[in-house]
């Protein structure tokens, strides 16, 4: 881990034709709410004297725009304990889940799409969207707000086994400022304190899912990961949840609650001696790519269903 990042640290600033006194501005500059950084940090960096926690590592290597692998950052063991993690989530409803098609090994036929409309206009994902449930927004609204978004990226994938819909997943990326003020608007609450950090990037938003397989489960998961990963200016990842468990594995991510449902007496989402009926969470997008779920590979995936992708 030391030497991956000495050598890019290194091989970024060669290539640049930086001394490293001036990267180490650039740097500060490309960082303005992190502690300034120095000359004498950029040589211990890259005499592996010292090395960043491997967060700040992705960070600071995402900030330089240095294209990384982080699944190699990972130690032995991680992609286990994602699985554990994504498994514990995934057991809280497979007596719903896998039982009318489960196989000793199911295949699976993906079918993507990259349409705001294709996402709006579907009522079976409309039906378990976390960005209407919590506050009981209405389709057309819900449409009305998302078409105020610039520069929207969509992202749906759905599960076919045959003909049958089985699981789907819509998420989509924004300018951060703009998400933003969409939540705040619409929740009449403040997220300066959160988005301070970074508020000139883009933020991942998960809208909808509904996975009825561990394998697609783990499969989806991997997919937001390499989603942040490719994209550079992803500075967030915001999710609704009704779920305790899925709010079970943001909170493992280092996700912090920003908006609270109604109080509720069972059920619902813990938080401390409380239980809620839903929570808006976020969570950075070094956290999640320092996370152990970045190592779970696609053979570990493979050993558990056939996905096609059509």
């Amino acid at each position: 881990m030391k030497m991956d990042f000495a050598m890019l640290i290194r091989g970024y600033r060669e290539q640049a034709g930086l001394s490293q006194d001036a990267l180490a501005q650039q740097l500060s500059e490309l960082m303005p709410h992190k502690p300034s950084i120095d000359v004498g940090t950029i040589s211990r960096w890259e005499r592996q004297a010292s090395v960043p926690s491997l967060r700040n590592q992705l960070y600071i290597l995402r900030k330089l725009a240095i294209p990384v692998v982080t699944s190699r950052f990972q130690p032995e063991g991680a992609s286990e304990v994602a699985k554990q993690l994504l498994r514990k989530r995934f057991n809280r409803f497979c007596g719903l889940g896998d039982v009318p098609y489960r196989q000793a090994k199911p295949q699976f036929q993906l079918q993507e799409s990259a349409c705001i409309d294709d996402f709006l206009n579907d009522t079976t994902m409309l039906q378990a969207s976390h960005l209407m449930r919590p506050s009981g927004i209405a389709v057309d609204e819900l449409r009305g707000l998302l078409k105020q978004l610039n520069d929207l990226k969509v992202y749906l994938l759905r599960f076919y086994q045959g003909s049958q819909l089985v699981s789907h997943l819509a998420y989509a990326v924004a300018n951060t400022e703009e998400i933003q003020r969409l939540l705040e608007a619409y929740h009449q609450i403040k997220l300066d304190d959160f988005f301070a950090a970074e508020p000139k990037g883009r933020s991942l938003v998960n809208f909808s899912a509904y996975l009825s397989d561990l394998a697609l489960y783990m499969f989806c998961a991997q997919r937001l990961v390499s989603t942040i990963e490719a994209d550079h200016s992803i500075d967030w990842c915001l999710s609704y949840s009704s779920i305790n468990e899925d709010w079970q594995v943001y909170k493992q991510l280092g996700a912090k609650v920003l908006l609270r449902g109604n109080p509720k007496d069972s059920g619902g989402i813990r938080i401390g001696k409380g239980r809620f009926s839903a929570v808006l969470c976020g969570v950075d997008s070094n956290s999640i790519l320092a996370s152990p779920i970045t190592a779970i590979a696609e053979q570990s995936i493979a050993s558990l269903a056939d996905i096609e992708v059509i």
